[in-house]
């Protein structure tokens, strides 16, 4: 799929101070469950106005996704993951929201196979008595009135369904991918660990710490280190000496900012069109963050990193495709939270 044109105008403009606001909520109602995970969005309040609220309505909703997700994994059959972000303007409309992405080809009852406004799935959600008391107060999303019916009010849901293809190929490189960056993991425990990070599902059968993983060079590194959970990201040694300029990562990644993937044949440009939720939280190993692109790479191209373009700061490790059925052309890249698996890891990372 294409992000649309002008993204950032399918969203109410914000002002830096919107950021700040967001800020101060988080801190208070997170800090106290997962400390050392809380990050902040205020380092985007120098961005340009449409990424800026593009930031602001990314985390609102956030908070507004928090019983969605909860109906979804008990009433849609097949329920993969919940993203924010764009519609796809060719098949869905034009459109910001909650994209409901599933592995079962045949559409839920529960969504339907047409993107609906937020205020009108509410409606349903009432009628077939979900949540009923909680739907009709605010309170539920964590949100003030009056800012829970701004997100009513152009915030649209859809359901997509996919099928999951991990790119990975035949040729021997570092876990039969690409290798994106070098890392250091465990800086603060005993086990410190160094190499080149990539897609975990890429390694084969490499599945502890030791075991080998053939190189492009034909000789035999070793799985150094693993994301820990369903993270698909590990760390091969390849005995290459380690870079020391120091990559930095974004920790917030905002739907509609340029990106580019920086593949062995080299960079493809794209952007990013929908997140994971992760509540602004990056240190829960049952909840994978993701980052969906509008293009995808190629088999073997699994492991490459993924770069704002504008700051060359690491985003994601590219991990493949979800593929949606035809007539649909919402098909996206997806790539793993960079900086989800640097808090989990405890990585130092380089170029």
């Amino acid at each position: 799929m294409r992000a649309p044109h002008d993204g950032p105008a399918l969203v109410p403009a914000v002002d830096a101070p919107k950021l700040e606001e967001e800020d101060a909520f988080r801190f208070e109602f997170f800090h106290r469950m997962r400390p050392a995970a809380m990050v902040t969005w205020r380092q985007l309040a120098e961005e340009p106005d449409d990424l800026r609220s593009l930031a602001y309505w990314t985390s609102v909703l956030g908070r507004y996704a928090m019983p969605l997700e909860v109906i979804f994994r008990y009433t849609v059959p097949g329920f993969e993951r919940l993203a924010i972000g764009f519609l796809d303007e060719g098949n869905e409309g034009l459109g910001f929201g909650f994209i409901v992405y599933t592995r079962s080809w045949n559409r839920s009852e529960m969504v339907g196979p047409e993107p609906v406004r937020m205020v009108d799935f509410e409606r349903k959600l009432r009628r077939l008595g979900i949540g009923s008391d909680a739907w009709e107060s605010p309170r539920f999303f964590h949100l003030d009135p009056a800012l829970a019916e701004q997100v009513r009010s152009f915030t649209w849901i859809v359901e997509r369904p996919c099928t999951v293809e991990p790119h990975r190929g035949p040729s021997v490189h570092p876990a039969a991918g690409t290798g994106s960056c070098f890392a250091r993991t465990r800086v603060l425990g005993p086990s410190r660990q160094e190499g080149v990070v990539t897609a975990r599902h890429a390694v084969g059968d490499a599945g502890s710490r030791g075991d080998p993983v053939p190189l492009a060079d034909g000789r035999l590194g070793e799985l150094s280190d693993m994301a820990p959970g369903a993270i698909d990201v590990c760390v091969v040694s390849t005995g290459e000496a380690m870079s020391n300029q120091k990559l930095g990562v974004q920790p917030h990644v905002v739907p509609w900012s340029k990106a580019r993937i920086l593949t062995r044949q080299g960079a493809l440009t794209t952007r990013v069109v929908d997140v994971s939720n992760g509540y602004g939280l990056f240190n829960a190993t049952e909840r994978p963050l993701y980052v969906n692109l509008e293009n995808w790479g190629q088999p073997s191209d699994s492991g490459s990193l993924v770069v704002e373009a504008s700051t060359g700061d690491g985003i994601g490790i590219y991990l493949g495709r979800l593929d949606t059925p035809p007539p649909s052309n919402a098909s996206v890249g997806y790539a793993a939270h960079l900086y989800q698996a640097a808090v989990l890891m405890g990585m130092q990372l380089f170029r």
